[in-house]
């Protein structure tokens, strides 16, 4: 279940290039006038354009590709911002009118004059209906500033890997996993059959709808033959030569270990044993890390009766992947490789009330974007990538605990069990974010307690809130797929 957002896509001005100050006072809403930007870590997101069929009636939306180069063209006119993650953002679209037949509504309506009737017109002709949305996919940019882009003028663009049917014994479907698709991507990098244009700048896993025979199979089977698709979206820098001596990219997981039969070490725990591993595999250049809900195999204790169902042997864990490239030392840009030192991450939660409900969303976000932008110029050390993530909060108002769990407690487990779920359906899905930083002490240390009263960065576009379901985590061992 995704969550409906209003958004605001960002534009870039028809004027020369600009800096990202100036480029802000031209999108600024009555809302935020009077206001300074805060020099610091800020993201952008993009709306895709939207529009109501005049034959059908249905709504239909800019494709993924067209939002992507709205977002180029406003990032090369940035001035003196580095790229710091990319990440693709789902949003569900409410029809708010399903009886009109004009043209674009919303904040998407706006955006139209930037673009020609004919661009405007490529809309995405598959659309994906679930309760009372649409859901729908959109680009957030995190910019953070960086003196080797003062030029400006870098496109930005964004390649797809989809896994591929390698073998079929026995009437079983086997796709690519990860390492499989990024054996053949290095592959044709190295032949140069499709090369990426440009220089990496992050990979993200993304899940993929399996097949439906492949489900079938599945539940027929003893659910040991199971395992989750992924995707790959890389993201790059147009035109940008890629570094000397590139041997592709490589990823690692890194899984909580469990602890007993329901409890798993906590994530903090794993952001640790992954900076000693980055610590030890120095030097190499991190792309990215990434948060995964992944399904993992239960390995059962003997005489546990089991159903033929894969629902009751398949749990979610949270994982944390880490996309790296290694380079020869014969590689002539391998002496200015620059490595992590170790790894830190900071969170950053919106503000609840004290009856357990969140303050509105774009009052709490606004302030949000600001203390993370004024505690990243006080931070010593390099910002390494961010990333958008959700928890459900309860009406009890729990929540920060949920952030560093790895897995559901039992006593979640059980409640979720007895209730039917209820407790799940009453919780409230927030926006949070995690900036991972090379700082080399505790980034709350590093940063100093942000003002009670601050400037607001003019941010055009608000958040948007995920949802993932949460799934029961049980029993003792557990193999990733």
């Amino acid at each position: 279940m995704a969550q409906s957002a209003s958004l605001a896509s960002s534009k870039a001005s028809e004027s020369s290039r600009l800096s990202l100050q100036t480029t802000n006072k031209t999108n600024t809403s009555e809302l935020d006038k009077g206001n300074d930007v805060v020099p610091g870590l800020l993201y952008y997101e993009f709306l895709p354009l939207v529009r109501r069929s005049k034959t059908t009636g249905l709504l239909e939306f800019q494709e993924f590709d067209d939002v992507v180069e709205r977002a180029s063209d406003w990032y090369r006119q940035i001035c003196g911002y580095r790229v710091v993650s990319m990440e693709t953002v789902q949003f569900k679209f409410r029809d708010k009118d399903p009886a009109s037949s004009s043209s674009f509504s919303g904040e998407a309506k706006g955006d139209r004059s930037s673009r020609s009737d004919e661009d405007s017109t490529r809309l995405s002709a598959q659309k994906h209906y679930y309760g009372d949305g649409l859901r729908q996919e959109k680009p957030r940019v995190w910019v953070f500033p960086c003196e080797a882009h003062i030029n400006g003028g870098v496109e930005l663009g964004y390649l797809d890997l989809e896994p591929q049917l390698v073998e079929q014994p026995a009437g079983c479907i086997r796709y690519e996993t990860v390492p499989d698709l990024l054996e053949r991507f290095n592959a044709e990098q190295a032949t140069g059959a499709r090369p990426v244009p440009g220089k990496v700048i992050g990979v993200e896993s993304r899940d993929v709808r399996q097949p439906e025979k492949m489900r079938r199979d599945v539940d027929q089977g003893d659910g040991f033959s199971y395992f989750q698709l992924f995707s790959l979206r890389i993201f790059f820098y147009r035109g940008c030569p890629l570094e000397r001596g590139y041997r592709g990219e490589e990823v690692r997981d890194v899984v909580p270990k469990p602890l007993d039969d329901y409890a798993f070490e906590d994530f903090t725990c794993v952001l640790k044993r992954a900076s000693q591993w980055l610590h030890s595999e120095s030097p190499l250049k991190l792309y990215n890390l990434q948060t995964l809900f992944v399904k993992a195999k239960i390995d059962v204790p003997p005489g546990t009766a089991l159903s033929r169902k894969v629902r009751t042997l398949v749990r979610y864990l949270k994982v944390l992947r880490i996309v790296y490239s290694t380079f020869p030392e014969s590689a002539a840009d391998f002496a200015s490789l620059r490595s992590p030192r170790c790894l830190s991450h900071r969170v950053f939660m919106p503000a609840l009330s004290r009856d357990g409900r969140d303050l509105p969303v774009a009052e709490a976000i606004r302030t949000l974007k600001a203390n993370m932008s004024l505690w990243s110029v006080g931070l010593r050390g390099n910002i390494l990538c961010a990333e958008s993530l959700t928890v459900d909060y309860d009406p009890s108002g729990r929540g920060p605990s949920k952030i560093n769990a790895s897995a559901p407690s039992k006593s979640e487990i059980m409640a979720a069990t007895n209730a039917g779920g209820a407790a799940q359906r009453r919780a409230r899905v927030v926006l949070y974010f995690r900036v991972y930083t090379d700082a080399p002490e505790p980034v709350e240390k590093a940063a100093a307690a942000p003002p009670t009263s601050i400037s607001r960065p003019r941010l055009n576009a608000n958040s948007v809130t995920l949802s993932r379901s949460a799934a029961a985590v049980a029993n003792r061992k557990c193999r990733i797929m």
